[in-house]
């Protein structure tokens, strides 16, 4: 999803309030104030509901909102709810195939190609309680009042919620990993993820995101005499692997103020990675590794930092005691 497409859905979230609002204006017509509770000796008792007591911000309104716009669902459709009933959820799901091996002009030259896509996705309702003060209404409906100070009736549902959250992504959207019948190894994927979290008492929503491609190559062998004749002596076919890995990564986190309809952006990163591996084993006792991971950080929107730069490497000598 792109930076466009998220500011899209922002703004769809912010007319979906509307329609969540006029629905459940419409459900609670005809409803009748009850005589009990912070109403008992309130005028408003025993009468008709006075249209236009939803509060747009409310956990009732914001969060079926929030859920249409950002699960790409129809606001005059969805549920209500804030637990979505099992047959709303959208399964997590992973795919492999293996099959393109088997294709007569690849399996001569090929061990393995697999092709792999995966998603997987949360939602939170986190620090949710009941009303003290709710008096019912009948059918799932009830009314609180508007505010400590305010004791005019407004709907409410059963729960107070103050935060809920979606954190999905696609881990690979899709990936790649083929071994040819000489041991070299080719991996790329492309991942992207995001992190939704609605906070209900401040009446903002911060929104995340990640992107970021790999691509890794690998070679394995026990025949580097093969490649260096001149040190090669009868049993000393030792093992020897070596890996190097590529990573670009885009991140951005945005705050979004709902009541002022503002975005302002809080951090963003361009992130360059480069890793290598190289082992060898000169025996079942004994291993090299060498290793290299160089990281490249550019910030996207801040005049006050700067490039960051990290370089890590070393020797590593393995020992095994049986």
């Amino acid at each position: 999803m792109s930076t466009v497409a998220m500011h899209k859905d922002f703004d769809r979230f912010l007319s979906n309030r509307n329609i969540i609002s006029r629905r459940i204006e419409a459900n609670y017509t005809n409803v009748v104030y009850p005589a009990r509770g912070f109403l008992q000796h309130s005028p408003d008792a025993g009468k008709l509901y006075r249209a236009g007591s939803v509060n747009n911000s409310s956990p009732d309104v914001l969060i079926p909102a929030f859920l249409a716009a950002y699960q790409g669902k129809d606001a005059e459709k969805i549920s209500l709810s804030p637990f979505p009933s099992v047959k709303t959820l959208v399964p997590n799901w992973r795919v492999v195939y293996d099959g393109l091996v088997r294709l007569p002009f690849l399996k001569d030259n090929f061990q393995t190609i697999l092709l792999s896509h995966q998603y997987r996705g949360v939602y939170n309702v986190a620090g949710y309680s009941s009303y003290l003060n709710r008096v019912e209404a009948g059918e799932g409906k009830g009314f609180i009042p508007a505010s400590p100070g305010d004791p005019s009736p407004v709907p409410a549902a059963a729960w107070q919620i103050s935060n809920v959250s979606i954190a999905d992504g696609f881990t690979p959207v899709i990936g790649v990993d083929v071994t040819t019948k000489n041991n070299i190894t080719v991996s790329s994927q492309y991942n992207k993820s995001r992190h939704l979290n609605l906070s209900i008492t401040a009446v903002q929503l911060m929104e995340s995101y990640t992107r970021e491609f790999t691509l890794g190559i690998g070679y394995k062998t026990k025949e580097l005499y093969k490649l260096i004749p001149r040190f090669y002596r009868r049993g000393t076919e030792k093992e020897w692997s070596v890996r190097m890995d590529f990573v670009y990564r885009k991140n951005g986190a945005w705050m979004r103020k709902i009541e002022e309809t503002s975005t302002q952006m809080i951090s963003g990163n361009y992130s360059k990675v480069f890793h290598f591996l190289s082992e060898y084993t000169f025996s079942r006792l004994f291993t090299v590794r060498t290793f290299l991971d160089v990281e490249i950080d550019v910030p996207v929107f801040s005049a006050t930092l700067y490039p960051s730069y990290m370089i890590q490497g070393g020797i590593s000598l393995i020992l095994t005691f049986n």
